[in-house]
């Protein structure tokens, strides 16, 4: 595969960058205690990392794991976003039937895989966890995708052979199966989260919506549970390196990977923050929540 210049430009750490991780540490920390002392002593700690945070570099990933184990150390919890991912899992099981039909009933079976998948995106820990899951899905399909490439997605899919899918969270990796079943004959390796990671997909997940029956189901380091890209997991590092495509979904890996990745790929998600919005500015008139699907 060869490299791409269409890089996006993100304008670095912003006003609301902060408040978001501030206030993504008080949900965090309420989601499994009332003590509200706890909670202030975890806002305190990450408003001072906070502090540190480079204001005009790129996500940072170190951070973003820091916070995490911060967040399960303090809590005590190993997994505290575990109830919310298993909800998440449950609902979106419970609607797989209906949009499988709705799916194979579509006059582009692809293409409405492709945004049932999208709207998946709305199950996210980032943009808060105050949503209604089936009315954002009809919301979504409605709508369908703001911006989408999806005649390139299309002809990069046929194509391939090898494909690299990057999942994102629990009960949103559901919607991804559908695509999957769409997308065929296809050799897909699909990488999840090697530890957990706010309300990322783990392995635990992607068995329970049956991804391992549709595809290669692999994780990431444990210690590392971000890194994609010069990854010590050997079946990840193969994969990667023999992809034709790579899809990837979600903001937060859209916004780790433009930085990192040297070959193309392509990028479904939600914009849930000005940030990632301005980034895309160029490519049109987008707003907070619009679903796109893009490349690089």
């Amino acid at each position: 595969m060869g490299k791409s210049n269409n890089r996006y430009t993100f304008s670095g750490f912003q006003p609301e960058c902060f408040v978001c991780w501030v206030r993504r540490s008080l949900e965090a920390v309420r989601i499994v205690s009332d003590d509200r002392r706890l909670q202030l002593e975890v806002i305190r700690e990450v408003t001072r990392r906070l502090m540190e945070y480079p204001i005009n570099g790129p996500p940072d990933s170190d951070f973003i794991t820091w916070f995490f184990r911060f967040i399960s150390e303090a809590t005590g919890r190993e997994d505290p976003y575990s109830t919310i991912k298993a909800e998440f899992n449950q609902k979106a099981m419970g609607l797989y039937p209906l949009l499988k039909q709705i799916v194979s009933k579509s006059e582009d079976p692809l293409l409405s895989a492709a945004v049932v998948a999208s709207a998946g995106n709305i199950m996210d820990e980032a943009g808060g966890l105050n949503f209604d899951l089936e009315e954002s899905l009809q919301s979504a399909i409605r709508a369908g995708f703001k911006l989408a490439g999806f005649q390139g997605f299309k002809n990069s899919l046929s194509d391939s052979h090898r494909i690299l899918y990057i999942a994102d969270n629990a009960g949103e990796i559901v919607f991804d199966r559908l695509m999957l079943e769409e997308i065929g004959d296809h050799k897909v390796t699909y990488v999840v989260r090697g530890a957990p990671l706010g309300t990322d997909a783990t392995i635990k997940d992607a068995r329970f919506a049956g991804i391992d029956h549709v595809a290669d189901v692999v994780s990431t380091e444990a210690e590392h549970p971000l890194r994609i890209v010069d990854s010590q997991v050997k079946e990840l590092a193969k994969a990667l390196d023999e992809a034709d495509m790579i899809i990837s979904k979600g903001m937060l890996n859209y916004e780790l990977l433009t930085f990192q990745l040297q070959q193309p790929a392509f990028y479904i998600l939600r914009i849930k923050c000005h940030n990632v919005r301005e980034s895309l500015i160029s490519r049109g008139n987008l707003g907070i929540g619009d679903v796109v699907l893009i490349s690089q």
